[in-house]
């Protein structure tokens, strides 16, 4: 019963974000924002985090964060990845990382597997020893 009443808590956080798509799955939550440059992008994602709906519905629902497992991946074009932008939540800074976890896949920042495949491969280097 407690995943479902907690799935009933938090549904609502899809409507809350004008600027960017939220999407749920179990207890993930990832937040994807577009712009046409970085830093129409970058300028989004601080508005929700910080200033915007998002932010006010975390404290409507008496909710918060964990800034240690919050994190961010650019991606698009290679020359866009060289440029440093600066997330913000709760006046902490966001990391970046090349590679994020969606789904049970990885996903890189060029939109390659490369990180999913050497997870496979790990996996299955694990499973064939015992054997």
């Amino acid at each position: 019963m407690g995943p479902l009443l907690f799935l009933l808590y938090v549904n609502d956080i899809q409507n809350c974000s004008l600027e960017s798509c939220v999407k749920l799955f179990a207890d993930d939550t990832n937040v994807f924002v577009y712009g046409k440059s970085l830093q129409e992008a970058a300028a989004k994602a601080n508005n929700s985090l910080s200033v915007g709906l998002l932010s006010n519905w975390f404290v409507a629902n008496k909710l918060r964060l964990s800034t240690d497992k919050t994190s961010y991946c650019i991606f698009g074009k290679c020359n866009d990845q060289k440029r440093n932008i600066t997330l913000q939540l709760c006046n902490m800074n966001i990391k970046r990382v090349n590679c994020s976890k969606y789904l049970g896949n990885y996903v890189a920042h060029q939109l390659n597997c490369k990180y999913h495949i050497e997870y496979v491969y790990k996996s299955l280097l694990k499973f064939v020893g015992i054997l």
